[in-house]
């Protein structure tokens, strides 16, 4: 039975579960669902969100932010950060204006730097895992490369990279992955937007 047929069986007896089966495979066997829901249903909702998986249906959800509009994010976004932030307001004046200071801020003569920074960072965590002869990709070269850029060209080091590491997560988590508004998902999000380093996401 595939991904479908098991997620319609469950459908049809209870919408939450069926959700709760989606959001496991798009953890851990989400290039099979992915390869099924382009080739079977392309466009596949559910009870929480709806998943486009083509590259034409991607790109037209992306280029008309009136109708696709990120807004929802909004309240989740702004209680992490503690404002109004400009990620949650498309097609605002807000979002141009703060656009428009990144572009001006963020000198496109600095993409060279930024590359061979990330390249450096990149080799480092390759090097020191040469030993082992493996790598986990995500903890063990993405994250420090993304902290490492984050610290040295942006200038946020956080109060060291493994609290940074904490917080962005947790923000991350309940802004784009607690689609039921799991309170303690939240609830540890309100101490990290307090900067509390005891913070523990999950």
């Amino acid at each position: 039975m595939g991904h479908l047929e098991k997620y319609d069986e469950t459908l049809a007896r209870d919408p939450m579960a069926a959700f709760g089966l989606v959001r496991e495979w798009m953890r851990t066997e989400w290039r099979e669902l992915f390869a099924e829901l382009r080739e079977r249903r392309p466009v596949f909702a559910t009870p929480v969100l709806t998943v486009v998986t083509r590259f034409a249906d991607v790109t037209e959800v992306l280029s008309r932010e009136e109708v696709f509009t990120v807004r929802a994010f909004g309240p989740r976004l702004d209680a992490a950060l503690g404002g109004p932030f400009m990620l949650g307001r498309d097609a605002t004046a807000m979002n141009w204006r703060d656009k428009g200071i990144m572009q001006f801020v963020l000198d496109p003569g600095d993409v060279a730097g930024v590359r061979e920074l990330a390249g450096r960072l990149a080799d480092e965590a390759l090097d020191a895992a040469a030993a082992r002869g493996e790598i986990e990709v995500v903890h063990e070269l993405f994250r420090p490369v993304a902290l490492g850029v984050c610290a040295q060209y942006f200038g946020l080091p956080g109060p060291d990279p493994q609290t940074l590491s904490r917080w962005t997560r947790t923000i991350i988590t309940d802004c784009f992955a607690n689609y039921l508004g799991d309170p303690a998902v939240q609830a540890r999000l309100g101490r990290g937007g307090r900067g509390d380093d005891r913070l523990s996401a999950r």
